[in-house]
C-alpha cells in the first residue's frame, strides 16, 4: 500500500484543526440576524427621510408607523428595498393626503411592501403607462393591503391602485378594505391590473368593498387585462361591487386579454347597481388571440345596468377565446336597454361560450330579446351557452326569457324556464313552467343575496340523486346549506337549495343606492 507522505497528513491534519476551531468559534459567535428597522413619522418630512432609510436599511422587515395624519405637498420616494423581506407602512388609523398632482405611494419593481390601517385620499396618478397610474398607490412589486381606505383618488388607470407588471412579475393582495369615489379618465376606476411581456399579474381580494368608483372607459369597479404573451391570475372572494359605473365595458368589473392568457375566480361575492354601455356588472372581452376563463362561483349580479348585458357580457374577438362558467350563481333584475339583461354571449370572430349550472336568473329584462340570455354571433363565429339544472324566468314584460338570432343554446337537463324560448329539449326539462320564486333576499345561512323557491314552486326535488351530480359532485347550494335536503333526496334546480326552516315569506332584498 502507498503511504501518504508525512507532511501531507500533517497538512490534512492543520486544516481540519483550523476548520474545528472556525465551527466552534462560529457556534460561539452565530451570524447576526438581519436588522429590523422601526421608524415612525408624524410629517411630510420625517415620512419622507423614514422611507429613505428603510430603503438602504438591506434584509429584514422594517416598518414606519404614522403617528398623524399627514398631508403632502410633493412626491414622496418610492419604496424600493429588494433584499427586503417586508416594508410596512403601518398607518395606525391614519390618512395619507395627497397633494392632488402625484401618486401617494410607489411600490418600486422586486421590492415587497405591506400598508395596513391606512387611509389614502388626494393622490393623481403620475406613474407607469402614460406617466399616469396609480392615483393611491402604484405598484410594479408585490404589495398587500390590508384594512385600508382608498377613497376620492384619480388618475388615467386605477384610480385608487395600479398593479403592473411591465417590467417583471407582480402581486397584489388586498383583504378587508374600501375602495370607493375613485376614478380613472380610461381604466379601473378603483383598481387596475396589467401584465406585458411575458410577465405574470396575480391578484387577490378577500373582504373588500368597491363602491361608488368610475372609469370614464373600461372597469368602473376594477379593470384586468393580460396583454401579448402575458398573464393575470385574479381570485376575488367575498368582495362586493356595488353602484360602480364605466361608459365602456365592465360597470363592475372587466376582464380582458389580449394575445395573453386571463384566469379569474369571483367568489361568494356580490356585485349590485353597477352600469355600464356593456356589462353592467362584468365584462369579459377577450381579442387578437388571447384566452380567457373566468368563473362566476356562488356570486350573486343584482340590478346592474347596461345597454347589452346587463347582468354579463363575454365578447370575444380576433381570434379570440372566452370561457365562461355560472355555478351556484345568481342574476336577478339585471336591466338592458338593448340584449341580454341576464347573459349575452357574443362571437363576432372569436369563439365565445358559457356553462350555466346551478343557477338562478329571474326577473331580468331586455328591450330587445333575451331577458335571460342572448347569444349571438354576428360573423359566423362560434358562441354558445350550455345549461345544467338552472331557472331562467323573467316574467312579463321581461322580453322571453332566451334569444338566439345565432349561435346555440344547448340544454343538458334538469332545466326550467318560464317560456319556450330556451330550447329545453331534455325528457326531464321543464319549459314553459312558473319557477315559484320569491324576491331576492339575504337568505340564512349567509353568503350573497339569493331567491328562495316558494313551497309548490316545481323547481323542488327534481333532480334525481346521481343526476347532474345531485348529492354527489354536488353537495353545496350558493349559501353553502346542504345539497340535497334531507340527505340522499333529490335536489332543487337552480342556486337554491330549500332546508327545514328557509323562508316561505315575502323578504325583499334591498341594496343600497348610491345618492
Amino acid at each position: 500500500m502507498r503511504k501518504t507522505p508525512v507532511w501531507s497528513r500533517l497538512a490534512r491534519a492543520s486544516r481540519l484543526a483550523a476548520l474545528a476551531l472556525w465551527l466552534g468559534l462560529a457556534a460561539l459567535h452565530p451570524p447576526s440576524p438581519a436588522h429590523a428597522l422601526t421608524l415612525s413619522a408624524a410629517t411630510e418630512t420625517e415620512l419622507s427621510a423614514a422611507i429613505t432609510a428603510v430603503n438602504a436599511a438591506g434584509a429584514g422587515s422594517h416598518t414606519i408607523s404614522l403617528t398623524a395624519n399627514i398631508a403632502l405637498t410633493a412626491p414622496l420616494p418610492a419604496l424600493s428595498n429588494s433584499a427586503a423581506t417586508e416594508l410596512l407602512i403601518d398607518g395606525d388609523g391614519h390618512s395619507l393626503i395627497g397633494d392632488g398632482a402625484h401618486t401617494v405611494l410607489r411600490i418600486a419593481p422586486g421590492t415587497t411592501a405591506r400598508l395596513r390601517d391606512l387611509t389614502i385620499t388626494g393622490g393623481r396618478g403620475d406613474s407607469g403607462p402614460a406617466d399616469n397610474s396609480g392615483g393611491a398607490v402604484y405598484s410594479a412589486g408585490r404589495l398587500t393591503i390590508t384594512g385600508c381606505i382608498l377613497s376620492d383618488n384619480s388618475a388615467e388607470a386605477g384610480g385608487a391602485v395600479a398593479s403592473v407588471a411591465l417590467n417583471g412579475d407582480t402581486w397584489l393582495s388586498i383583504s378587508d378594505s374600501t375602495l370607493s369615489d375613485n376614478t380613472a379618465s380610461a381604466f379601473g376606476g378603483g383598481l387596475f391590473v396589467i401584465s406585458n411581456a411575458g410577465h405574470v399579474a396575480t391578484v387577490a381580494l378577500a373582504n373588500v368593498t368597491l363602491t361608488a368608483n368610475e372609469s370614464s372607459s373600461f372597469g368602473g369597479g376594477a379593470h384586468l387585462t393580460a396583454g401579448p404573451q402575458s398573464e393575470v391570475v385574479a381570485t376575488i372572494t367575498n368582495t362586493r361591487f356595488q353602484a360602480n359605473t364605466a361608459r365602456g365595458s365592465g360597470g363592475g368589473l372587466l376582464a380582458a386579454a389580449s394575445d395573453g392568457e386571463l384566469s379569474l375566480d369571483l367568489i361568494g361575492s356580490t356585485l349590485v347597481n353597477n352600469s355600464a354601455e356593456s356589462g353592467g356588472g362584468v365584462a369579459q372581452i377577450i381579442t387578437d388571440s388571447g384566452v380567457a376563463e373566468t368563473r362566476l362561483l356562488r356570486t350573486t349580479l343584482a340590478n346592474n345596468s347596461a345597454l347589452a348585458g346587463a347582468g354579463v357580457y363575454n365578447w370575444a374577438g380576433s381570434g379570440g377565446t372566452a370561457g365562461l362558467t355560472l355555478f351556484n350563481a345568481t342574476l336577478s333584475g339585471n336591466r338592458a336597454t338593448g340584449p341580454g339583461g341576464g347573459l349575452y354571449v357574443v362571437g363576432d370572430g372569436g369563439a365565445a361560450g358559457a356553462t350555466v349550472a346551478y343557477s338562478t336568473l329571474a326577473g331580468n329584462t331586455s328591450a330587445a330579446g333575451g331577458g335571460g340570455i342572448h347569444v349571438a354571433t354576428p360573423t359566423g363565429s362560434p358562441a354558445a351557452v350550455t345549461l345544467n339544472a338552472t331557472i331562467i324566468s323573467n316574467g312579463a314584460g321581461a322580453g322571453p326569457d332566451c334569444a338566439r338570432p345565432s349561435g346555440s343554446i344547448i340544454s343538458i337537463g334538469y332545466n326550467l324556464a318560464g317560456d319556450g324560448t330556451c330550447f329545453l329539449i331534455q325528457d326531464n326539462d321543464l319549459p314553459a313552467s312558473p319557477a315559484g320564486l320569491l324576491p331576492l333576499a339575504a337568505n340564512a345561512p349567509g353568503g350573497p343575496p339569493t331567491r328562495a323557491l316558494l313551497a309548490g314552486s316545481r323547481a323542488r326535488n327534481r333532480i334525481h340523486p346521481g343526476g347532474a351530480g345531485c348529492g354527489t359532485a354536488i353537495t353545496t347550494d350558493q349559501r353553502g346549506a346542504p345539497r340535497p335536503q334531507p340527505a340522499g333526496g333529490r335536489c332543487d334546480v337552480g342556486a337554491f337549495e330549500s332546508q327545514p326552516g328557509d323562508p316561505v315569506g315575502w323578504a325583499v332584498y334591498l341594496p343600497v343606492l348610491r345618492k
